[in-house]
């Protein structure tokens, strides 16, 4: 434990307050990009206290993650450890930095069975998250799976890289720190109350330095050194939380919060009298909710290889379009704020000028039609986003507000003639005829149904394949 003197509780809080100061900074700024998307048609503050209790519960349990683990996937065990060690760190974090160095209650969780039962759960822990790192480095640098292949940029490929390296940074930085205090004050594991070899990394350590012969007073002050940048490492990633690509660390919970609680693929209702709730134009004219989604992504590409769409070779990418989403928000929402700054300064009145577009920025038109609306991506997203709803959103703009003429035919023959094919004589029913079948609804009910569908019961090359089923 490091004691600090006036000095050094003056160079601790300072610090602390800037890299607080830049993290509020940013997370307001990203909270007011959110602000930009126009307000929910449905209710997501209904039952607060539930919805945030769910997902608190499901976030610490990594109940969405590990539902897909498998033996021929446990990524989600691995991401699991690598939460939950995080976590108990933090706590560890608080404790002996915050309270115990930055409030000087050191005498309090310093040299008793506290620390030495904390410690040695941290030491173990520490192992966990080695592992898990490790197992992450195998799993994107060498046995990459499908989910995760992508095409990165270039600071993608040197961010990840730092994050891995962080992280088992901060463990390392753990284990030394704790064995060059032990060494430093002459204590083994019998030392202090605590158990011989307990903690088991801290006391292997000390043992290890006391046997190379450097001076207590050596000891120390590598300690402390380390101690120092350790607490600024801790900072640093405090500060460059969220201004990461990875955001979901911050949004993940309210996302989970905010989710959609009704029936899975209910269509929300549009009025049609109204273009602007139907037009998808711009980043604006997306719900604060769809923006959210595309914070909490995890980037874990389950929806990306479980598409229909993409698996048959179609240019849809649920996961690209979450992921481009966020990338145009932050790159237009900053000129967009500004602008509605301005707008409301100049006491403006009307609806706001157009920004960029989405449409072909993010995702092509004709990815936009190679969506079945099967909600796999939706199933498998362990942070609740909803991709099919944006998607469908997107087509009702491209039908309804804009000139496109791709599937025009086909909704227009659907509003007109209840089916989607032209030039047809038949009535629906005409297949059946002669062949005895009953029709439900006219002859009662039934233990099978046949869903026979338009093509098959309209099209006449297909009329034979209804009658031979």
């Amino acid at each position: 434990m490091i004691h600090l003197h006036v000095l050094g509780y003056l160079v601790f809080w300072v610090l602390f307050a800037a890299a607080l100061g830049l993290f509020a900074w940013r997370l307001v700024f990203l909270i007011r990009l959110l602000c930009l998307g126009r307000a929910e048609t449905e209710n997501r503050f209904d039952k607060p206290a539930c919805r945030l209790a769910e997902a608190i519960f499901a976030f610490v349990t990594q109940k969405t993650n590990l539902r897909h683990l498998t033996l021929s996937d446990p990524a989600p065990l691995g991401h699991a450890f690598m939460l939950w060690g995080l976590g108990i760190y933090l706590i560890g974090y608080v404790v002996f930095i915050g309270f115990g160095a930055g409030f000087g209650l050191f005498p309090v969780v310093e040299g008793n069975d506290f620390e030495r039962v904390f410690f040695s759960v941290l030491d173990v822990v520490g192992l966990f998250i080695l592992a898990a790192m490790i197992f992450v480095v195998l799993k994107r640098y060498v046995l990459k799976p499908q989910r995760l292949q992508r095409e990165e940029t270039t600071s993608e490929k040197i961010i990840q890289p730092l994050l891995i390296v962080t992280i088992m940074l901060l463990v390392v930085l753990h284990y030394l720190i704790e064995g060059l205090g032990y060494a430093a004050a002459g204590l083994s594991g019998e030392a202090a109350g605590s158990v011989s070899g307990w903690p088991p990394v801290g006391a292997a350590l000390a043992e290890a330095f006391r046997d190379s012969g450097a001076s207590s007073g050596a000891l120390e002050r590598a300690g402390r050194s380390l101690w120092w940048f350790n607490y600024v490492v801790l900072l640093g990633a405090l500060v460059y939380t969220p201004r990461s690509k990875h955001l979901h660390p911050l949004f993940i919970v309210p996302n989970l919060a905010f989710r959609h609680r009704g029936r899975k693929g209910a269509l929300r209702p549009v009025n049609l009298q109204d273009a602007q709730t139907i037009r998808r134009a711009e980043i604006r004219d997306f719900t604060w909710k769809q923006l959210l989604d595309s914070y909490a992504c995890t980037w874990c590409g389950r929806c990306h290889v479980r598409c229909p769409a993409q698996s048959s070779g179609k240019p849809l990418s649920p996961r690209e379009l979450i992921l481009g989403t966020k990338e145009h928000l932050l790159k237009v929402g900053p000129s967009l704020m500004h602008g509605k700054a301005a707008q409301r300064a100049k006491g403006a009145e009307g609806a706001h000028p157009l920004g960029p577009a989405f449409l072909g920025a993010v995702i092509g038109e004709e990815a936009v039609w190679s969506c079945t609306t099967c909600l796999a991506c939706q199933e498998v997203c362990p942070a609740a986003n909803e991709q099919m709803r944006t998607i469908l959103d997107l087509r009702r703009h491209l039908q309804m507000i804009t000139t496109t003429e791709v599937g025009r035919e086909t909704v227009k023959n659907l509003r007109t003639r209840g089916h989607p094919w032209r030039g047809t004589m038949y009535a629906r029913t005409d297949w059946a005829e002669g062949l005895g079948i009953k029709i439900l609804g006219e002859d009662g009910p039934a233990e099978v149904l046949y869903w026979v569908g338009c093509t098959q019961a309209l099209e006449d090359r297909n009329l034979k394949v209804a009658q031979a089923l």
